[in-house]
């Protein structure tokens, strides 16, 4: 919480004294803490790195229950956190997937039937020389079945827009174009796809680099983007997944940025245990 001043209101502070009194941390004090050897004052949640720190082209975050709403038992909204607005939302009552808890995180769950969320938008670029974005997705598959949308953007040609899909056995992550692959088996996935102009698309599970392909194509989107959902020309697909978080950047696809965001997300849903060794976010957080 913030104080009238800037600082921190906490119940004690640590002068540069070293003499603990009730009060609030001046910005000065907070610099001196945190570049003392040891840190002064640990980091607490207000310290620790999050997606608001970038710009955000879209954020959903299950865990953040004021971001979803629920109309009779099944989500009916799921609101972005990023500056954009861009809010996914289901009319039809019988196609909302459910607000649930799965190993004690907060997940939208799809049922590969009929459910998916969608906005009238198709924000990702589609100009080669502007496709520069990052894609971060916490997910579980939960069944085998063939090209269930994670994020997709509705496709005006056959695999021409960009999709994270569940496609064949269960935890098989698929990126689309390029069909980079790799597979999570029946465990939580941490999905990062970069994508750039070079073309090059890579694909991270876990925070461990999964595959490299190149993208000649340029991408083809039409009108819409759909959670749970993917199109081709000749078939329509339903995820039976759980999604905890989406996180996208544009113009940001450096390895600093996506270690940032692999490392909020594996401290912050359990997933720690799953990034490699020597990753810089294994042992604490941001």
């Amino acid at each position: 919480m913030l104080g009238f001043n800037g600082g921190l209101i906490g119940k004690t502070r640590t002068t540069s004294s070293l003499v603990s009194v009730p009060g609030v941390w001046t910005p000065s004090e907070q610099i001196r803490a945190r570049s003392s050897t040891p840190p002064a004052w640990p980091k607490s949640p207000l310290d620790l790195w999050t997606p608001q720190f970038v710009t955000t082209a879209l954020w959903l975050d299950a865990a953040d229950e004021t971001t979803v709403t629920v109309a009779d038992g099944a989500v009916s909204e799921w609101r972005d956190k990023s500056s954009s607005a861009r809010h996914f939302s289901q009319g039809t009552a019988s196609a909302r997937p459910v607000y649930t808890t799965a190993g004690g995180y907060k997940v939208i769950r799809f049922d590969g039937v009929n459910d998916h969320l969608t906005i009238a938008q198709s924000f990702f670029p589609s100009a080669v020389a502007s496709q520069n974005f990052t894609v971060l997705a916490v997910v579980r598959s939960n069944a085998a079945g063939f090209f269930g949308g994670v994020i997709t953007t509705n496709q005006s040609g056959d695999n021409a827009g960009f999709a994270i899909i569940s496609n064949g056995t269960q935890g098989n992550f698929q990126i689309f174009p390029g069909s980079a692959t790799a597979n999570a088996g029946t465990n939580r996935a941490l999905i990062t796809a970069v994508l750039t102009s070079t073309p090059n698309q890579r694909m991270w599970l876990n925070g461990s680099l999964a595959q490299t392909t190149t993208v000649s194509q340029v991408l083809n989107h039409a009108s819409i983007t759909e959670l749970g959902k993917y199109r081709t020309t000749e078939n329509i697909n339903f995820g039976n997944l759980d999604i905890e978080e989406i996180v996208v950047l544009f113009n940001d696809t450096t390895d600093a940025t996506r270690q940032l965001l692999e490392g909020y997300a594996a401290h912050k849903l359990g997933l720690v245990g799953s990034l490699p060794v020597g990753h810089p976010y294994k042992s604490a957080p941001p």
